[in-house]
């Protein structure tokens, strides 16, 4: 089997923990002995993907909720509760908009201004949360936030684009190239 668990057409975010969980399940019960997916080089972005789809590779009874609290515990200690949270969200926003066929421009309408904002609150309640605390988790809480922030910029600039095709308004559109660069 050949999928895409991770997307390369942009650093944005690409939730599909949600699909992994049932795909490979569904996968072996099928029959299959193979499965290979794209993941590319957004780790900052997508990095649950990466991590959930070899685990339920390892075993397909995985519990994929239980084994991501114990990766939230491990890998961000004091910030564990709200970056299970930004994971909850990114995975609810994109199963609850439409299907997402590997074009970015899906995954920029479902993550609205409103989930946006959501989001970057939670990366900052998490950040703050490892402020003091041991390197380690610092380091892991600075590499989600660096590409949390790329995606916001992108994000972000993409529903200015879509502002400016209305308006014309010249301030849009410069907000829009400032986020580009």
């Amino acid at each position: 089997v050949y999928t895409y668990y991770g997307s390369y057409l942009s650093f944005t975010f690409w939730p599909q923990v949600h699909a992994i969980r049932n795909d490979i399940p569904y996968y072996y019960d099928k029959g299959a002995i193979g499965l290979y997916s794209e993941t590319h080089q957004h780790w900052g972005t997508q990095h649950l993907n990466f991590i959930v789809f070899p685990r339920l590779l390892w075993d397909v009874h995985t519990d994929v909720d239980a084994w991501i609290d114990d990766f939230c515990e491990k890998f961000y200690g004091p910030a564990a509760e709200p970056m299970h949270s930004y994971y909850e969200l990114l995975e609810k926003t994109a199963q609850d908009g439409p299907p997402q066929y590997h074009y970015h421009s899906g995954i920029v309408a479902i993550f609205t201004p409103g989930v946006m904002t959501q989001l970057r609150q939670i990366i900052e309640e998490a950040k703050s949360r490892v402020a003091g605390a041991d390197e380690v988790y610092q380091k892991r809480m600075q590499f989600v936030a660096d590409g949390f922030r790329m995606a916001d910029l992108y994000i972000s600039a993409n529903h200015l684009k879509a502002e400016y095709a209305k308006t014309k308004d010249e301030t849009i559109r410069q907000r829009m190239i400032d986020m580009y660069k």
